[in-house]
């Protein structure tokens, strides 16, 4: 154990680089830079200059990053000696990979190992000899524009193992002017399905494709390293080692609000959006995050006070 004139040399030590790191990412100067980029991104994404999953990933990496300097910054103003100020790095590292992880894997997927189309039931694609494995399916079909709210049911199978899935239409009312209001299509045509394609496998065929869909319901197949529930194991161990942190050094609760917001984050990015749909999806994803956040750290606060005063007992 370090004796106290090392720790109070560490704490000091910590705290000038957490000093040091709240000018870097949070003063007024680098405040603005954040604000510019994003405007600029923002700007070229509406004009149609940057594609969807593009602003997709700036705007994830974006939130996780400074949710993970906010983490660190933390972590090190309470470091009392060499190894804390290691585990620090060591959470925030962890809270960085775990939520942009999920991120990267469905923004940025890679290249396809297989692809196809198909306009009917039956038809199949066929697959190469090292498709074998885990995989994401990203499954895309443009709906008839006169069908109104419909949706559009699919079967994929290859060897014996079946994937369902379905695209849809809903009606959204908005408002039109001061007092009009309209219904307007929403369109979820682009989906991400999980798949683990056999050995012995040959093809992919659809066997059911039922609904109004306009032009062939497009196929493209790509690796899978880590599927939902890994990520949903590694955010929920990731987030008791910063909430177990969190009870020991009792550093600003916002900090934790912040780490389990990107890692929720990050698993709701993985589930909800696709290459073609992220921003609106991301949006939604970042609000619902918040929530269980607020929930998480109201839990982890209650529990550390439960102990506290328990020790002081």
């Amino acid at each position: 154990m370090a004796a106290p004139s090392d720790q109070q040399s560490y704490r000091s030590s910590w705290a000038t680089i957490a000093g040091q790191m709240e000018d870097a990412l949070y003063s007024r100067h680098a405040v603005r830079v954040v604000w510019g980029m994003t405007a600029c991104a923002t700007i070229a994404y509406l004009m149609g200059g940057l594609p969807e999953a593009a602003e997709g990933l700036l705007l994830a990496a974006a939130i996780v990053v400074h949710a993970t300097g906010w983490l660190l910054r933390e972590l090190l103003a309470t470091s009392v000696s060499s190894t804390s100020g290691l585990v620090a790095v060591a959470a925030a590292g962890a809270v960085l990979t775990v939520s942009m992880g999920p991120a990267l894997a469905t923004l940025s997927p890679g290249e396809p190992i297989v692809t196809g189309s198909f306009t009917e039931a039956g038809q199949a694609v066929e697959l190469t000899n090292d498709a074998a494995g885990a995989s994401r399916l990203l499954v895309h079909g443009a709906i008839a524009a006169d069908a109104g709210k419909s949706r559009v049911h699919f079967t994929l199978e290859a060897g014996e193992q079946r994937v369902r899935g379905e695209l849809d239409r809903t009606m959204v009312r908005t408002r039109v002017g001061r007092r009009g209001r309209t219904r307007v299509p929403h369109d979820h045509d682009t989906v991400f399905l999980e798949g683990q394609l056999p050995p012995n496998a040959h093809q992919i065929r659809v066997t059911r494709l039922d609904g109004p869909l306009l032009g062939p319901l497009e196929l493209r197949v790509f690796r899978q390293q880590l599927g939902f529930w890994h990520w949903t194991l590694l955010v929920l161990g990731v987030a008791a080692f910063v909430a177990a942190l969190q009870i020991r050094r009792s550093f600003d609760v916002r900090a934790t609000f912040a780490a389990c917001g990107a890692l929720t984050f990050g698993l709701l990015v993985y589930r909800w959006t696709t290459p073609a749909a992220a921003v609106g999806a991301e949006v939604g994803a970042f609000l619902v995050a918040g929530v269980v956040a607020a929930g998480v750290t109201a839990a982890v606060t209650r529990l550390g006070n439960a102990l506290r005063g328990s020790a002081r007992a």
